[in-house]
């Protein structure tokens, strides 16, 4: 005798709160696309407010809540950078499609590690709440996406605080998602799916997971000695 199963009900028809706890793998990346989408339009708006400072010699932009000229088109020159390198030619990528296509392409249910996964978008999402706190013009992050001293140090670089707080988050998430990638292609492909087998797509998100890895750590020990340099009497870098 046939066992009747309840009916599937699809990611867009969840409730609020499985949308908030959920560890399945397509939300998480639903939640990855979402979020990005929301922070490359706003990159977008920076990115022609930017052309529109550069169509004609002299200043375009006006000043704002007794910042100058010089400090807003700094402002926009540096989210729009972090915004399009962390938040959208990163995250939309290895957050966002891969989440949603990889555990499909290699035969998986899930991911290696669900709840690791919900824990690297929460983090993400902090990041980003931090994100829209610069748009505070008091908060106002005004040293280039990069941070680099002696820019980080001037006196007018703006939060270097928040922006710490920022890549700090960020790289906890993108360390999490890395890790979970990994583990998941190399140990939860199907019976038969070798190296070779394997769709382009998922060679590419783990040489990004690989790449990131490596290279999310050290970005945190920058910030870490930044922070040492601006607000502690240790000194790492050239002062300005």
């Amino acid at each position: 005798m046939a066992v009747a199963k309840a009916p599937s009900v699809p990611w867009y028809g969840a409730t609020l709160k499985e949308w908030l706890f959920t560890t399945d793998h397509k939300k998480v990346g639903m939640l990855y696309l979402v979020t990005s989408l929301l922070y490359f339009a706003v990159a977008g708006l920076f990115g022609m407010l930017i052309i529109y400072e550069q169509t004609a010699p002299g200043i375009q932009l006006p000043s704002l809540f007794g910042k100058t000229e010089a400090d807003l088109y700094n402002y926009l020159l540096t989210g729009h950078g972090a915004i399009m390198l962390l938040w959208w030619a990163v995250n939309v990528w290895v957050g966002g499609f891969a989440n949603i296509l990889v555990p499909l392409m290699i035969g998986a249910k899930e991911l290696a590690f669900p709840r690791l996964n919900a824990f690297g978008y929460w983090v993400f999402f902090g990041a980003s709440v931090l994100a829209l706190l610069t748009l505070i013009p008091q908060n106002w992050i005004m040293m280039l996406w990069t941070g680099y001293p002696p820019y980080s140090l001037n006196e007018n670089a703006g939060s270097t605080i928040l922006y710490i707080a920022i890549v700090a988050l960020y790289g906890v998430s993108s360390t999490a998602g890395s890790v979970n990638m990994i583990t998941t292609i190399v140990s939860l492909r199907a019976r038969g799916l070798g190296w070779t087998k394997l769709n382009l797509f998922v060679h590419s998100i783990m040489a990004a997971s690989l790449i990131n890895l490596f290279g999310v750590p050290a970005l945190l020990g920058a910030v870490a000695l930044l922070f040492t340099d601006k607000y502690s009497e240790q000194t790492f870098s050239t002062q300005p």
